[in-house]
Order: structure tokens, then sequence, then C-alpha cells
């Protein structure tokens, strides 16, 4: 019997790697993959283990390098309440992107692993319905529930995902949190301390 194909957007990080085990031996999977120029090649390579390691036959790495983060933009003041890191429109182009290749290849869904902590207004709820919604009328591709888009994670907790990925054999020393693109994760930002902290939560029992 052959296997439904899923688009799954793999950064690299602790979250997309869980789905990513979640789902192999399921689907068959293409992978695809952001690369913003030079500024996120730890992140890419993770990506690239991740997938090799999981068996994906497909892996697509679009290079995105034009996209910036609000603070390096303009005169690099930052709008009052919008974090320095948020991209404008990342995701939405993100899935424009992973609709394309879903009419190309006759994917069934895209899956992404946004969870509940995710808080930049691309990756919530309502946005994936309405970006759902845009597809069904906007392209060829139809899904059960017209979920084209699925976000089976959008209600765990970073603590919650992490007890997933270890329970899946997830290979944890091969993702990437971090938020810069040193030799090594820096330890002290958001992504380190919030992917640290829930795995030691797990290990500890405390979940």
């Amino acid at each position: 019997m052959l296997k439904a194909i899923s688009i799954l957007l793999l950064s690299g990080g602790l979250d997309s790697a869980t789905l990513l085990w979640e789902m192999k031996g399921m689907d068959e999977i293409v992978a695809i993959t952001a690369k913003y120029g030079d500024s996120n090649t730890r992140e890419v390579a993770a990506a690239e283990s991740l997938a090799k390691l999981a068996g994906v036959k497909r892996h697509i790495t679009v290079d995105l390098g034009f996209l910036r983060e609000v603070s390096e933009a303009g005169n690099g003041s930052v709008p009052a309440g919008v974090p320095p890191t948020y991209i404008p429109s990342r995701n939405l182009i993100l899935f424009g992107i992973a609709a394309h290749y879903a009419e190309l290849i006759g994917a069934r869904r895209i899956m992404t692993g946004h969870i509940f902590s995710d808080k930049f207004p691309d990756s919530g709820e309502a946005f994936i319905d309405i970006v759902n919604e845009a597809l069904l009328a906007g392209t060829f591709l139809r899904a059960e529930g017209g979920q084209i888009i699925s976000a089976p994670y959008l209600s765990l907790t970073k603590k919650e995902v992490a007890r997933k990925a270890i329970d899946l054999g997830v290979p944890i020393g091969l993702t990437w949190s971090c938020y810069l693109n040193g030799e090594s994760p820096c330890g002290i930002c958001g992504g380190c301390r919030e992917s640290e902290e829930s795995l030691e939560s797990v290990m500890r029992g405390t979940v």
C-alpha cells in the first residue's frame, strides 16, 4: 500500500524533530527547511542530519536570505510590543512555499511543529485556520476537514513536547534550538533555556 505524502516544515529544533519522529514510518515525508542566508547554518545542518537519520527521501532547503527580523529593518527601531526577533510574515511565506510543493508532488497535508508557547501572531490557531481557508479557496489542494496545514502540537507546552521527544527516542543531541549560530548552543538565549529546562524537568520526572 502506497503511503500518503506529507510535507513537514523542519527547522532542526526540538519541536519539528519530535513531529518528524512521530510521523516517520507513517507517511512519505518531504521535509522543507528555510535557510536565512548565513545566519542559521547550524539550524539547517541539524535539520539535514535529522532528516537523513529519519530516512526522509527528499529534503528541500529554501534560501530565504531576504527575510529580516524587525530589529534589522529600517533604522533598527522596533515597534512597541513587537519582539525584536519577530520576522514579519515568515510563516505566511513558509506556508505558501510548502503549499506550492504540495500541489507539485501531490502531498495531502503540510505539517508544522508550532506549540502553545509560540506567541508570534503567525504561529497560532487563528492564523493557521485563515491560511487553510485561503489555500482551499486559492489552490487545488484538498484535505479532510479543510486541514491542509496541520499543527498537532499547538495545545502542547515545551515540557510536553520534551516528554514526547524522549518517549519517541528523538536524537536530541542533533537538534538545534539556539537563536544564535555559534559553534555550540549559547545556553542563555530563550530557545536554549526553554528546551534545556523542559528536557531537564522531564528527566527529573517533574512533568
